[in-house]
């Protein structure tokens, strides 16, 4: 065999999975641009930001895993050109999404108990505890947005997810940006801005 045969593929794989990687690259972008951020307020804060993260980094990867698993299945409906069975796996793993988002949330907040036994600083546990909250709310849409997201790549549409978490970084920093440091009508809130910025 020659290698077209082997190769023939490669262009029509790549169309589809770079959107899909660059759409990923966008969901560390958001976790990198805060610590960017927050860093230049001081090392406390820098480190309850991160502490924070490690928890919610768990429950996201949770809810990211079990969403895969959509669009292998809308991908073999599509396929066999079967609506009632595309539909089905559409309303049901958007559900199932809602539940785990909801269930994730209740989780992290309560798992941040956990912080005062890992004998970190006092003062960062306390900082970090209150980003949880704000952050661990959020994981509701997101987990929501990972069952669109997963369907549309099922259906080979995966640009349309890369473009909606460059636009989400693009908000998320000028938010940052603004609620942290206090420009123009904004106050200057600090760490808080991050929290705030995180929920919306």
């Amino acid at each position: 065999m020659n290698l077209s045969h082997y190769t023939k593929e490669f262009s029509y794989n790549l169309k589809l999975a770079y959107p899909v990687i660059l759409g990923m690259l966008g969901h560390t972008l958001i976790g990198i641009v805060d610590n960017f951020m927050v860093g230049n307020l001081g090392s406390t804060e820098l480190a309850a930001v991160s502490l924070g993260n490690s928890f919610i980094f768990i429950a996201m990867s949770v809810g990211i895993g079990f969403s895969t698993a959509i669009t292998p299945l809308t991908a073999e409906a599509d396929a066999e050109k079967n609506n009632k069975k595309l539909r089905s796996t559409f309303h049901h793993g958007l559900f199932l999404c809602s539940v785990l988002g909801v269930t994730l949330f209740i989780f992290t907040v309560l798992s941040k108990q956990i912080m005062y036994f890992m004998h970190q600083p006092k003062e960062v546990v306390d900082l970090a505890s209150p980003y949880i909250d704000w952050v661990a709310f959020s994981l509701i849409p997101v987990i929501v947005y990972q069952g669109y997201k997963q369907f549309a790549d099922g259906l080979s549409k995966t640009k349309y997810s890369m473009y909606a978490i460059f636009m989400a970084n693009v908000v998320h920093i000028f938010f940052n940006y603004v609620l942290i440091y206090g420009i123009w009508i904004f106050p200057k809130l600090g760490i808080q801005g991050c929290f705030r910025n995180c929920y919306f």
